[in-house]
């Protein structure tokens, strides 16, 4: 009986194994050889695998890439050999030119740009690259009480020590309102900046400033003028929380003295990046910028918030001095006698000598003399030239009086 019972499961086996063994034989087989090796072309585009990982690592510097090009317009700057060397974007060239040469036929469906793989890509991947960044992106233009909320939804995101991040985050809420993009930066940069906000993480900071905590709201308010006031009125318009707060600005409010923190940083190490930038705005060749994105362009080139707001001070105070932008960076470059007039009214906003800035200009001048774009930046500047005419009156007059008073002379 054993033996029967025995034989019946052995051929029971060899019958289960043969059919195991024919419907595997017609089942495809999921680990052929060609298949474990990733396919090195999207079907979709065109673009290698390579390729494409390349381009959404781009994701980021897209977003400042597109702001710079359109708001700031930065369009004979971009692309450029020095910016590419600047930026270390070298390997990334053929990208970043084909986007910026889609941006600048974009408007033309029959330009060949828009044949190209790395183009087609990316507008094709485009909504999913900035999702990535910010979950609650929309393509679509939105209200202005719709971005604020929005704006304050994410707060926690926002840190005062990845600002590029911050700006990039901003520009996708606030991409079709430009006004409010600045005004948030600007609250940004004075809420990280602050004094007696240090060491606190923006979203705390924030809150403390919006519930007006120590007259924090009512500081920022004259700091930051009618573009803070604005985005904060705007944020208690759409926050209950926060829509009965007061912000009355008080005497003392006004009379603060040197409020920004810039212990945090070391003046040399700011001057030379200060100095690259410069470069970087006489390389666009004059074309006119409206004074306050320059908060925006110095937010993608300074590590701290502090730095933004003293190289716009900085540039602000050679621009009233000079004709046009480009004179403004030559007198921060050559002139000395025009620079302690900068360092001096510096000194009163923000209660520091700036005048090691210039330690490390050398350097900065070097790279200029590398690229004939930057040249430019003439080493006599129109200021140069008036000053000289205007001390030679002055010794005219001088010796005029002179024979005057001793005619015997």
């Amino acid at each position: 009986m054993k033996a029967i019972k025995l034989c019946f499961i052995v051929l029971l086996s060899i019958i289960l194994l043969h059919s195991f063994d024919f419907v595997r034989s017609e089942a495809p087989n999921e680990f052929t050889l060609e298949e474990q090796d990733e396919p090195t072309t999207s079907t979709s585009t065109g673009l290698s695998i390579l390729e494409e990982t390349r381009v959404k690592l781009l994701s980021e510097e897209f977003i400042i890439l597109e702001m710079e090009f359109f708001d700031l317009q930065l369009k004979n700057l971009l692309g450029s050999e020095f910016w590419l060397d600047l930026h270390k974007m070298e390997h990334y060239k053929d990208i970043i030119r084909a986007i910026l040469k889609y941006w600048k036929h974009f408007s033309d469906p029959n330009h060949k740009i828009h044949q190209e793989n790395v183009v087609r890509f990316y507008v094709s991947n485009q909504k999913e690259m900035r999702k990535d960044l910010l979950s609650d992106y929309s393509r679509y233009r939105e209200s202005s009480a719709a971005m604020v909320t929005k704006f304050v939804k994410n707060v926690t995101k926002y840190s005062c020590y990845r600002m590029k991040n911050t700006l990039v985050l901003f520009y996708l809420i606030f991409s079709s309102e430009p006004e409010y993009l600045v005004s948030a930066f600007l609250l940004y940069l004075l809420i990280c900046s602050f004094r007696e906000l240090a060491f606190s993480s923006f979203s705390t900071s924030f809150v403390k400033v919006m519930k007006n905590e120590d007259q924090l709201g009512s500081k920022m308010i004259v700091l930051g003028g009618s573009l803070v006031s604005r985005l904060i009125f705007s944020i208690q318009r759409v926050c209950f929380q926060y829509n009965k707060v007061q912000y009355p600005i008080s005497a003392e409010n006004q009379m603060i003295r040197n409020p920004i923190n810039t212990q945090t940083f070391i003046l040399e190490e700011f001057g030379l990046q200060f100095c690259l930038s410069l470069l970087e705005l006489a390389a666009n060749e004059e074309v006119i910028i409206d004074f306050k994105y320059l908060l925006l362009f110095f937010g993608s080139r300074m590590e701290l918030a502090a730095e933004v707001l003293l190289a716009f001070d900085i540039l602000k105070e050679a621009i009233r001095l000079a004709t046009y932008l480009t004179e403004a960076i030559s007198l921060l470059l050559n002139d000395n006698n025009a620079f302690q007039t900068i360092v001096t009214k510096i000194m009163d906003l923000y209660g520091i000598n700036i005048w090691d800035i210039k330690k490390r200009f050398n350097e900065c001048i070097l790279v200029k003399e590398k690229y004939p774009v930057l040249n430019g930046i003439v080493s006599t500047t129109d200021y140069q030239k008036k000053a000289r005419k205007r001390s030679r009156s002055r010794t005219e007059k001088s010796k005029i009086s002179l024979r005057s008073k001793y005619s015997f002379f």
